[in-house]
């Protein structure tokens, strides 16, 4: 089986797919993006790549499952063995460990920082022995390196290597589908279906962290912490934040001088 693509992304959330996707572009390297757990495991079953990054937290089958299912495939299939980055915005130990235990190789926090993303990457592409799944590197954790601003323009360009037109495309995209989503959580808690409010929140979640909008991703993960334990009260008090915090966050990126009017 000869090799397809030296990336497959697996990632549900559409602005994670373009930031990754035009940063190892730049980087010389040629990705390929599946949406869910299931498409990959149907790509790897009949393409050979040298390496897989999976967000862990997928709705249906997450990164951790479908690890598992990769690595029951046959020995003589290659992408049984094929390196796996975890990707997540999650840092506990007991995280980790679960990536590990299902075998992944390596474990990168979300937002992507361009330094880290690219060292990883070229690790595991590169090196004739990529480390073990029990040598995982302790990078730190950069989320609050610049305050909570609700549009911190010199984190996003920082990120993607000073790319200015690929912000531009993040946050537009994530500015036109933002409205959208936070009415999908707002139906979603009225109903109180905490799972389907649980899995907007987290998709919300990565693509504010995504777009350096970290106030909003902080009251993503509120709302996702809620639904975790259904618990309505604190749900809806956390939506109602979120839908303000969106309009600080459109306010802040116009006052930045990024979009064009």
């Amino acid at each position: 089986m000869e090799i397809h693509s030296d990336v497959l992304l697996v990632d549900d959330n559409a602005i994670n797919q373009l930031v990754a996707q035009q940063i190892l572009k730049k980087a010389g390297y040629t990705c390929e993006v599946v949406s869910s757990g299931e498409e990959a495991i149907s790509r790897l079953g009949r393409e050979r790549y040298r390496l897989v990054l999976m967000d862990v937290q997928m709705p249906g089958l997450d990164g951790i499952e479908t690890t598992r299912r990769i690595r029951s495939f046959p020995d003589e299939q290659p992408n049984s063995h094929v390196p796996i980055i975890a990707m997540t915005a999650y840092t506990t130990a007991e995280d980790r460990e679960s990536c590990e235990n299902a075998g992944m190789n390596d474990y990168m926090t979300k937002p992507l920082q361009l330094d880290h993303f690219l060292t990883t990457v070229r690790e595991h592409l590169e090196s004739s022995s990529p480390s073990a799944s029990g040598d995982q590197h302790d990078r730190p954790d950069d989320h609050d390196a610049h305050g909570s601003a609700s549009f911190d323009l010199e984190d996003a360009l920082a990120r993607t290597g000073h790319d200015r037109a690929l912000v531009e495309r993040t946050v537009t995209m994530f500015l036109d589908s933002a409205a959208e989503r936070v009415h999908g959580i707002t139906a979603a808690c009225d109903r109180e279906d905490f799972q389907k409010a649980r899995n907007l929140a987290h998709n919300l979640q990565g693509a504010a962290l995504n777009v350096s909008a970290r106030n909003l991703a902080r009251i993503s993960t509120r709302i996702e912490q809620a639904s975790r334990a259904g618990d309505c009260v604190q749900a809806k008090d956390a939506v109602r934040d979120l839908e303000q915090e969106l309009e600080r966050v459109r306010t802040a990126v116009k006052d930045s001088g990024l979009l064009r009017a």
